[in-house]
């Protein structure tokens, strides 16, 4: 995590190197295993896309059971505000998210 300011206000950037990277996509596979919709279970998988890839690979993985994807967005002094109230975040990785946001 880099601490910076972005419009005059807090914003946290992750920087992620080769290991910490391998080990997101292994979660990835593991949260999206085909023993879920081999069994006929609908499969709800919350997650922010941080990389550009990562909505690539999971149509890839999750093609034979009908993938859908939702996307959630809000103004970004509503999720500063939901950061500020939830009291486990770390205050400026909501704005630093904002933009990073990608189109299903």
């Amino acid at each position: 995590m880099q601490r910076t300011q972005r419009d005059g206000q807090p914003a946290i950037a992750i920087q992620s190197g080769p290991v910490l990277q391998r080990a997101i996509r292994g979660m990835r596979h593991a949260a999206r295993c085909r023993r879920h919709g081999v069994q006929g279970n609908r499969l709800i998988v919350d997650a922010v896309m941080l990389e550009p890839d990562t909505q690539q690979e999971d149509r890839a993985l999750l093609a034979p059971y009908g993938v859908r994807f939702a996307g959630l967005f809000a103004p970004l002094d509503v999720l500063e505000a939901r950061e500020r109230a939830c009291g486990d975040r770390e205050i400026g990785l909501a704005r630093w998210q904002f933009d990073r946001g990608t189109a299903a």
